[in-house]
């Protein structure tokens, strides 16, 4: 964990030379480009810049042919001047500020990495790329905490509240975090001038509706409904020829991830390709621009993704497709009170009728609730509003960035420890005993549930109990040791419903939102309080809305005490029971049930179990 200091640099920064500020715009894909494209005509028009555009390969090989090749055929289609990236570039162009296009520093190659642009002097700027609404708690890591967004100069958020996630969930704060509106609003501005009539000419005057079904399917379905609804959505549109239309434009990795997770073959895809085929009046959109589907469709049933915001901003009515188990929406998943949602398959069919006879009564609510979601500025353009920004703080001298300190020594000496670990128990055997008789009484007050996850499993004793009140359970532990054992006791007693991870909470990759959250003597753990406060925000992505959060922790009923065993490395917080409470109640949470398990008058302690509900 780091924290996010202003400070004023070593003097690579400074004003631009010539009174000209230099911006670079690095490319990997047409669908990327949307998010950057005023902000580079805003520049291109100014004569306080010179902008020169990189395209770039992506180096994640499923997608660099394609991406590039797309990318390059709409640079050339725009007459948009652009080179093609080399080593060296950033030694002849040096750039004041370098738009990175996405917060996936190794989709770059190394020599216009993060690493090399700082070594090189420029300011780091990033648009996120999507307008993104993804809940669960690995999404809040790569929406907000990946090292673009903790090392950026600046970050250009579509709305107050979007700044206020990256409070939550980035490690840097939001000094760096600027609210302009997202430069997609820019184009959908002009989305009369798009030509459609590739998709006009099929629609053929027939009510089209839009389908943009997400990437990440099959047994646990995380963003798309794709599985869950498809059949349904084509039953619907082919009993409906003659008088509806439907725009199919999948994901790009939605085809490609389903192979990958063996959720279908390449025979079984190709048989869905030609049953979309033979459906006149089902079209297959897979071209770089999503613009002229924009256009054409009446409206739009998606999952949670870019599309779901961006498709908002045009008036245009909304479903969202929601899968059984998927992560729903990051905190501002009270847009879905402004649009309508799928519950069931029957919820396609009146809302595919209800926009073909022109009803729409959430139009209103939509067109209120736009500026809290999408900013727009007062006058101009979002592109205009960022170069700007830009002009005004490079050529005052701007050199104010992000710089990150290491995280509390004893925290490090904590997370050693523990990853390290191969067994986890510190106290008689009674007391472990009891621990369990507690847990599998509140697990049987509270479940049963759906989904759970034990965050800081240990050998999985504890998750065990937790599996046999929840269909699926998700476990992860820093120490693979640990996990080894877990496995085998699982193994040994029949236990199929528990998936084992070695991931750590202080850097969620893979965990995702869940009925129940379990975390049991782990946050003593983090001992610095910057990295206790992001796990609180990681454990409260995690629960869905509604749902529990069980902790167990030592605390002190005075101040707070580090415990402290140099023979075998062990560290530990116990904070004062009170601010702990305050911690999560801060952050979302209320308390609903604490169970005492052990407690020491004289020396102020006591351990027990927490259940907090995620309001």
């Amino acid at each position: 964990m780091a924290e996010a200091q202003a400070t004023r640099g070593d003097g690579r920064f400074g004003g631009p030379r010539d009174g000209v500020v230099r911006v670079v715009f690095l490319v990997v894909s047409a669908t990327v480009w949307p998010s950057l494209e005023s902000v580079w005509q805003a520049c291109s028009r100014d004569p306080r810049f010179i902008a020169r555009v990189i395209l770039t390969p992506n180096r994640f090989p499923d997608r660099q042919s394609q991406e590039f090749h797309q990318a390059r055929a709409m640079l050339a289609r725009e007459d948009i001047p652009f080179s093609y990236a080399y080593e060296g570039v950033l030694d002849d162009f040096k750039p004041d500020v370098v738009f990175v296009p996405s917060p996936y520093d190794e989709m770059l190659p190394p020599f216009l990495g993060l690493d090399a642009l700082e070594a090189a002097g420029a300011r780091i700027a990033y648009v996120p790329y999507g307008l993104e609404i993804g809940g669960g708690g690995f999404n809040m890591q790569y929406q907000f905490n990946l090292p673009v967004q903790q090392r950026a100069w600046r970050i250009f958020a579509r709305s107050a509240s979007h700044r206020r996630m990256f409070a939550r969930y980035c490690e840097s704060g939001t000094g760096h975090v600027v609210v302009t509106g997202p430069p997609r609003l820019d184009r959908l501005a002009r989305l009369d001038e798009c030509d459609a009539s590739h998709l006009e000419a099929r629609i053929g005057g027939r009510t089209a509706l839009l389908w943009t079904p997400h990437f990440k399917d099959g047994p646990s379905a995380l963003w798309s409904s794709f599985g869950r609804f498809r059949d349904h959505i084509l039953e619907t549109f082919a009993a409906r020829a003659k008088t509806h239309a439907l725009i199919f434009r999948p994901h790009p990795l939605l085809f490609s991830t389903l192979r990958a997770d063996r959720y279908w073959t390449p025979a079984e895809e190709e048989a869905f390709r030609q049953r979309l085929a033979g459906i006149d009046n089902v079209i297959l959109d897979e071209s770089g621009s999503y613009l002229p589907a924009f256009k054409a469709a009446d409206g739009l049933m998606g999952d949670a993704g870019s599309f779901l915001l961006e498709f908002f901003a045009t008036g245009k009515p909304l479903l969202y497709l929601s899968p059984e188990d998927g992560v729903g929406l990051n905190d501002d998943a009270h847009l879905l009170d402004q649009l309508y949602v799928c519950g069931d398959a029957e919820d396609i069919p009146r809302f595919v009728d209800q926009v073909a006879a022109g009803e729409d009564p959430m139009a209103e609510r939509r067109r209120q609730a736009l500026p809290e979601f999408l900013h727009r500025p007062d006058s101009g353009t979002v592109g205009e509003a960022i170069a700007e920004h830009l002009a005004e703080a490079v050529l005052a001298g701007d050199d104010i960035r992000v710089r990150r300190f290491p995280k509390d020594a004893l925290h490090g000496k904590a997370r050693e420890y523990w990853s390290g670990a191969t067994d986890t128990y510190l106290a008689t055997p009674d007391y472990y005993d009891r621990q369990e008789e507690a847990l599998r009484e509140v697990v049987a007050r509270h479940g049963p549930w759906k989904t759970a996850v034990d965050v800081g499993c240990g050998d999985g004793r504890y998750t065990l109990v937790i599996a046999e009140k929840a269909e699926r359970v998700t476990a992860c532990d820093i120490s693979p040791k640990l996990i080894e054992q877990a496995r085998q006791q699982a193994h040994a007693k029949g236990a199929t419903n528990v998936d084992w991870r070695v991931e750590s909470l202080d850097e969620v990759r893979t965990l995702s939102r869940y009925d129940l959250c379990c975390c049991a003597g782990v946050l003593s753990g983090f001992i610095d309080i910057r990295a206790y406060a992001m796990a609180i925000s990681s454990l409260r992505a995690m629960t869905r809305p509604q749902g529990l959060l069980i902790t167990k922790e030592s605390l002190s009923r005075k101040q707070q005490v580090i415990a402290r065993n140099p023979q075998t490395g062990y560290v530990a917080i116990y904070r004062n029971a009170h601010d702990y409470v305050d911690s999560f109640v801060q952050q979302g949470f209320e308390l609903v049930e604490k169970v005492l398990l052990n407690e020491n008058q004289q020396a102020g302690l006591e351990n027990a179990y927490f259940v907090f509900r995620r309001v």
